[in-house]
């Protein structure tokens, strides 16, 4: 996997080090930029996250 921005926050949120979805409403209002359809396929992964309520990788 590479390591980036985005990478990173999926993986703390993964791990419930971080709220991701907020992290990355936080990055927008940075100079910060990605295409629209990668910011929402990664948050469309954290909340399907939240929704199945998946523990931390092992």
């Amino acid at each position: 996997m590479p390591v980036g921005t985005l990478n990173l926050i999926d993986l703390a949120d993964e791990q419930f080090l971080l709220d991701g979805i907020e992290a990355l409403k936080a990055l927008r209002q940075t100079t910060f930029r990605a295409d629209r359809e990668l910011l929402e396929q990664f948050e469309a992964r954290m909340l399907t996250r939240r929704k199945l309520d998946l523990p931390p990788s092992a």
